[in-house]
């Protein structure tokens, strides 16, 4: 509840002035005057009306309303309920003998506007109710009476003018931008100070487009128990229905699109992102469950994130480039933004060098701005680009009929103020109509709204079909607005379900259509011309599932990637093998050390560690486990060990040669001189440095060790315990052979193998090689000696 908070104030204030306006006692000729009230409303006639607050005219900080159009083509908003209604009036099995009418009001993209042209739809005391405003029956009838101010502040009545009324009767006041008629206003000759407020009796009312504005639309018509259905309000606020119980809309909310664009950027690998949101209910609260949702991801932050304020000029939205092109390593940027923005970011980004860096994951308002644009500086910034929302695609019904629009047979005021502020020219000028086409217009045919905005007329009409079948079903024309009551219409508003353009329509307990999201992709045509918007992922709002109908295309991009490739927007790249994280912020961004060579990583990749001597660090554990360093043998087939080896024979057969010599020739007086003794040490030091070589290659060559040999032929000595104890060696099955593996063939052994046994000592070799001795000549019963016996010396005869 106390995100509610913040706004609280404003809402109780709202709520307020619409019960002081309700129960104050006035005359009943005292109307409300609000003076600068936006200059358009377009009204029909019929036997119920449905009301609507939508978006014309753009933005203004200190008036209700400004005078330029908020985007290209804002007409299609109002233009889109039009031709809904029409199509339902026309659809024979829905509402048979009940026509509907409508009275569409412009909200200005603004909060205050909204909540004022919201009053226009409340019952006021001391105001008569009409179907229309006082004006509008009282000054269509009569011809004598002033025709030239009958439409006058632009409130056109779609149903009473004729083509060649037109051209006399309205343009006195709509061509001259008068903000009030020069002369009679509402039956009497004196201009008011401010503007008189219309009454309009309607069953509901559709919009409006922005969330803040359809919270403050509800805020009045709530307690008024006029329902509200908006196709273009995402905002999760709205779903609290303590506060917003008539608010309903046929599109999800914010958070299954928050929901999508995790999944999607979960998927396509992106790990950095920028966000901006415009400032409102729709944007900050995006924002906020974007901020929650992504937390709940590891490895995943926001870059930078700034809030876009309604009233922000071009220089802002420069200085937000330049904060996001110092954060370009985030290069995908989420854009919960207005229409009114997307122009002004993608220019400021042409200016700055940054077209096709950034990709753009805009929301539906940047469709809605795109449409049609044809100027390469924008195509050029936005190429490659993302556009997410829900599943609405151009209605070709709407296109064929906006392509038949032109001033003699349209009335929508904001479309024929698009004709004129397009082409340069009078409406009342025939060659204005005749000579200029409406294909010419900025956007005509890209639309995407007409068949959500089609679905809630649908949601109004079947409700009140099924209120006339069971409550009215013998009312006709007027009397059939008497059937309306608000909770019961409330409750089967919230019932409905029918087929709509985009499938099954059903309302949740928030009164809420769930239905299919996607992401469209803009691919720019041939020099940057054109561009077309195709669809790519479906997400389904009721199963959260992503589908993929496309493959993406990112080659379009500066620098662009391979064609099959998805461009990185990361802060901080994966560490190589054998590198420690250094952690920055926020989480995502880290600084990659490489540890020294004999230290392994420890602490989750944060620290490294010395490995034990004898060991070092595994490349195949990433660097994390010492192992045990093993030996390693040269192999006989290099030419280095083979020539090694040679020499190492020749060495021991040079000694072997000495040896002989000195035996032969041990009488000599040089060899008796040169001491024996010292000799044949010195010999037998020469022959082991000699034979080490052979020694270090025994396991490849197979030349058998002294230890081999003693396990092989004297098995009665006990290596680990007293020399006298005799230990038969085992058997392998009963067949005689040993089922011990020789020692020689153990180039590893196991680990503590070593300390548990004991190495023969040199007394014990002695013994063994006396006793091989003895073996070899037959002698093996004689006495062993611990040196070998004197040598004799005998003359020869």
């Amino acid at each position: 509840m106390t995100r509610y908070l913040p706004n609280f104030t404003t809402r109780l204030l709202l709520v307020l002035f619409y019960c002081l306006a309700n129960k104050l006692e006035m005359p009943a000729a005292s109307p409300l005057l609000f003076p600068g009230q936006p200059p358009f409303r377009y009204t029909r006639e019929g036997d119920v009306i449905i009301g609507g607050i939508l978006s014309g005219f753009g933005y203004n900080v200190s008036g209700l309303c400004n005078r330029t159009l908020f985007t290209d083509s804002s007409f299609h908003f109002s233009e889109g309920v039009v031709h809904a209604i029409e199509r339902v009036n026309r659809n024979s099995s829905i509402l048979p003998g009940v026509t509907l009418g409508f009275a569409i009001l412009d909200d200005c993209m603004k909060e205050n506007t909204a909540a004022v042209q919201a009053m226009t739809f409340v019952k006021r005391a001391g105001k008569s109710l009409q179907i229309l405003a006082r004006n509008d029956n009282n000054n269509s009838s009569s011809s004598d009476n002033n025709n030239s101010n009958t439409f006058c502040r632009f409130d056109l009545n779609a149903s009473t003018i004729t083509n060649a009324e037109f051209g006399v009767n309205h343009t006195s006041c709509f061509v001259a931008s008068q903000d009030v008629c020069p002369a009679q206003y509402a039956g009497s000759s004196d201009k008011p100070e401010g503007d008189e407020l219309p009454v309009y009796d309607v069953i509901g009312v559709i919009g409006a487009l922005r969330s803040s504005s359809s919270q403050a639309a509800s805020l009045v018509l709530g307690p008024a128990q006029i329902p509200l259905i908006s196709f273009a309000s995402t905002s999760e606020e709205l779903s609290h229905k303590a506060l917003y119980p008539y608010f309903m809309r046929v599109i999800p909310s914010d958070n299954y699109l928050v929901k999508a664009i995790v999944e999607l950027i979960r998927q396509l690998g992106w790990s950095y992102v920028s966000v901006l949101y415009a400032e409102g209910s729709f944007g900050e609260l995006a924002y906020s469950a974007l901020r929650e949702d992504i937390g709940k991801i590891d490895g995943v932050c926001i870059a930078y994130a700034q809030k876009i304020f309604q009233d922000a000029s071009y220089k802002d939205h420069q200085w937000i480039l330049q904060e996001l092109a110092g954060h370009n390593q985030a290069r995908v940027v989420i854009a919960f933004t207005d229409p009114p923005s997307v122009k002004r970011l993608l220019r400021a980004s042409h200016e700055q060098g940054t077209s096709g860096w950034f990709i753009w994951l805009g929301n539906d308002s940047w469709k809605v701005a795109l449409g049609g644009v044809k100027e390469e500086l924008y195509i050029r910034s936005v190429a490659g680009s993302l556009v997410s929302g829900f599943q609405a695609l151009v209605s070709p019904a709407y296109n064929q009929h906006v392509h038949q629009m032109n001033p003699r047979n349209n009335r929508n005021p904001w479309f024929l103020h698009d004709w004129e502020e397009t082409f340069n020219c009078s409406i009342t000028d025939p060659d204005c109509v005749q000579n200029n086409d409406v294909m010419s217009l900025v956007g005509v045919s890209t639309y995407p709204y007409a068949d959500i905005a089609y679905t809630a007329v649908l949601t109004y009409a079947h409700a009140l079909e099924r209120v006339l079948q069971n409550q009215c079903p013998n009312a006709t024309g007027h009397d059939v607005r008497e059937c309306m009551r608000g909770t019961d219409f409330l409750s089967y508003l919230r019932n409905s379900s029918f087929y709509g353009p985009s499938g099954l329509v059903e309302f949740d307990d928030t009164g809420t259509v769930l239905s299919e999201l996607t992401f469209e992709q803009i691919i720019p045509g041939k020099e940057y011309k054109s561009m077309s918007i195709v669809p790519v992922l479906v997400y389904d709002a009721r199963t959260s599932h992503v589908t993929q109908v496309r493959n993406f295309t990112f080659h379009y991009l500066s620098p662009g990637p391979e064609i099959d490739d998805i461009p990185e927007s990361v802060c901080s790249k994966p560490c190589e093998p054998g590198e420690f994280v250094i952690q920055k912020y926020p989480e995502c961004c880290w600084e990659c050390r490489r540890c020294r060579n004999n230290e392994i990583l420890v602490d989750d990749f944060t620290d490294c560690l010395p490995c034990p001597e004898a060991t070092w660090p595994d490349p195949e554990s990433n660097f994390t486990v010492c192992e045990t360093i093993s030996p390693e043998f040269p192999s006989l087939s290099e030419p280095l060990v083979i020539l090694c080896l040679v020499l190492a024979l020749m060495g021991v057969l040079g000694v072997a040669l000495v040896t002989l010599a000195y035996v032969k020739h041990r009488d000599v007086r040089v060899i008796k001189a040169s001491s024996k003794e010292l000799s044949f040490l010195q010999l037998g030091a020469i022959l082991t440095a000699q034979s080490s070589p052979i020694e270090a290659l025994r396991a490849e060559t197979g030349v058998p060790s002294i230890e081999s040999t003693i396990n092989a032929n004297c098995p009665q000595i006990n290596r680990g315990g007293p020399a006298n104890e005799q230990r038969p060696p085992p058997t392998n099955g009963g067949n005689g052979t040993s089922a011990q593996t020789p020692i020689e063939t153990r180039r590893f052994p196991k680990k503590g193998r070593r300390r548990q046994q004991k190495e023969p000592t040199s007394v014990q070799l002695r013994e063994a090689h006396h006793l091989l001795r003895n073996q070899a000549v037959g002698t093996g019963n004689q006495p062993r000696h611990r040196f070998p016996p004197p040598v004799r010396h005998e003359l020869k005869e």
